[in-house]
């Protein structure tokens, strides 16, 4: 993707700050839309020293909770705001948010600890979930604490297995069967044979 003015970066999410633009099909002015351009520098402040990139599976999840939570009211709100109101665009501020959760070592180091009670994990989630996707009359956020369980539950599982097998975690990048990437959280090893 690229801007009509200028090219793409692999540290850029979706927004040219520059020419304030959306990159994605179509570009869209979002000059109306301050919440995205706030956005795209959390990205690049966070995100992309994380390695998430535009595509990762992490980013497509939490584009997905943002699009199942947000509240109707907010996207119809911010649709009047956009020439092209594109589903992507109108999330973007969430999606970003929930990236960021999703991504953060303190996060993962206490959602996905294995030894941790369930109900506290689960707790966490949905605070942390909940604190962007507020509960509402017409919003859905429910449906994102459960993506976001999900994806907590798959990677508490897999630091379990590997403790099981005798694998030693590391500070690293983890990636979960191909679905969750950019998790700055460990990767797994085998134990040397002393």
């Amino acid at each position: 993707h690229h801007c009509g003015r200028g090219f793409w970066n692999c540290w850029m999410g979706w927004v040219c700050l520059k020419h304030r633009r959306w990159l994605g099909d179509p570009q869209v002015d979002l000059a109306g839309f301050g919440d995205a351009l706030a956005a795209e520098r959390h990205w690049r402040h966070t995100l992309a020293p994380r390695g998430v990139v535009v595509g990762s599976p992490v980013l497509r999840l939490a584009e997905e909770a943002a699009l199942v939570g947000i509240s109707k009211s907010a996207t119809e709100e911010r649709a009047e705001r956009v020439s092209v109101p594109s589903p992507g665009v109108l999330v973007y501020p969430e999606t970003v948010a929930l990236a960021r959760v999703l991504t953060r070592p303190s996060f993962l180091d206490l959602a996905c600890d294995p030894d941790a009670p369930g109900a506290q994990r689960r707790a966490l989630v949905e605070r942390e979930v909940y604190r962007i996707l507020p509960e509402g009359e017409d919003s859905e956020a429910w449906r994102a604490v459960a993506r976001a369980w999900t994806m907590v539950t798959d990677l508490s599982d897999l630091i379990r297995d590997a403790y099981e097998y005798g694998m030693q975690m590391h500070e690293g990048q983890f990636r979960h069967s191909g679905k969750i990437t950019a998790v700055s959280y460990t990767h797994l090893t085998l134990p040397t044979s002393d």
